[in-house]
This record gives structure tokens, C-alpha cells and sequence, in this order.
């Protein structure tokens, strides 16, 4: 398992163990937990998202951190 699954896990980790709160550089920042299926194995995953909110809208993107290649 790559690096940034292993980040990935643990940062889901702590969000579930800390009713939806993270710390590190995701202290103090909304995020939310997407559960999506894989598009080639069918597979179900769940990733940690930075979120936005403006009133009762939740805003989302995914980057892949930043990443050159894309997040699909």
C-alpha cells in the first residue's frame, strides 16, 4: 500500500475516533468522509476530504493533494 493510503488511513482513523475531528495540518478545517465506489474493480472506498461550507452547502474538490496526476 502506498504512502498516501497509509496517510489516508490514518487520517480517517482519527476522524471516526474523534466525532469528524483531525489535527495536524488538518486542525481546525472541515472535512468530511466520501464513500465512493472504484470505477475499473467495483471496489468501495472511502477518502478524507478538505471541505468548504457557505450556509447550508457543503463544497468539495478533489486534488489528490495537490498531485500531478489526477484524482479520477
Amino acid at each position: 500500500m502506498s504512502d498516501f493510503h497509509e496517510f489516508n488511513r490514518g487520517v480517517i482513523e482519527e476522524f471516526r475516533a474523534n466525532a469528524g475531528k483531525v489535527g495536524g495540518n488538518f486542525a481546525h478545517m472541515p472535512m468530511v468522509l466520501i464513500t465512493h465506489t472504484g470505477a475499473r474493480t467495483g471496489d468501495q472506498r472511502t477518502t478524507p476530504l478538505v471541505c468548504s461550507v457557505d450556509g447550508d452547502d457543503v463544497i468539495i474538490a478533489a486534488s489528490k493533494a495537490g498531485s500531478a496526476k489526477h484524482p479520477h
